[in-house]
């Protein structure tokens, strides 16, 4: 492993750890800077119960990417091609390699208590929890079909009370565009000018029963 090359304070501590064999069930593979990005390729064993519903293998192997800054939180990726569409994915520009979402608080408080054996482990019991489909508790709220979103808006409050036939048209406006949140509001078209606002078009959309999740990357088109 080229571990010299590695930049993060905590991409250091995890090569160490893997290497001086301070994390169970984990052994180290190889090590990359490229960019502002140190990657930390390692294998880890994954506790499987007998039956699956989730096609996790017994060894996975992960990528664990550290901004240099470590501003940000390490990613994960799942470097194995057919990794299954699980829920507690990060959604990114492209599909592959996935990304697991192993905190559902911001980095800022958990940077506080991570080491490199407790972010093995993490990532140990996600891919645990995963194969045997309790990853997402009982009592957590649906994912978000998108995550994150440039602007918060306001639609009026009875505009999805009907079954989205036909399409309704809206005039969006803004009414902060500050620098940390934009707000925009979308009111009925009736008589006011589309000159006021964007003209946009509401339309309701009803769909089966699918188990929630993101969406396998970030739409680029409508189309």
């Amino acid at each position: 492993m080229n571990w010299a090359a590695i930049r993060s304070e905590r991409a250091k501590q995890l090569v160490r750890a893997l290497r001086d064999g301070h994390c169970a069930y984990a052994s180290p593979v190889e090590c990359r800077a490229t960019g502002t990005t140190d990657l930390v390729i390692f294998d880890v064993d994954v506790e499987r119960a007998q039956h699956r519903a989730r096609a996790v293998e017994r060894v996975e192997r992960i990528a664990a990417a550290f901004c240099v800054t470590e501003d940000l939180a390490p990613e994960v990726l799942a470097l194995r091609r057919d990794f299954p569409v699980v829920p507690h994915l990060n959604l990114r520009d492209e599909e592959f390699p996935r990304s697991l979402c192993l905190y559902d608080e911001p980095w800022r408080d958990v940077r506080r208590r991570w080491t490199a054996p407790t972010f093995v482990e993490t990532i140990r019991t996600w891919l645990a929890l995963t194969a045997t489909g309790e990853l997402h508790a009982d009592d957590q709220p649906l994912e978000p079909l998108l995550l994150g979103a440039a602007a918060t808006i306001l639609f009026p409050h009875d505009l999805f009370d009907g079954d989205g036939s036909p399409a309704e048209p809206l005039i969006v406006s803004a009414i902060d565009e500050s620098q940390s949140t934009r707000l925009l509001m979308a009111r009925r078209l009736g008589g006011a000018s589309p000159d006021k606002g964007w003209l946009s078009v509401a339309v309701v959309v009803v769909g089966g029963a699918l188990q929630h999740g993101v969406i396998r990357r970030k739409p680029r088109t409508l189309v």
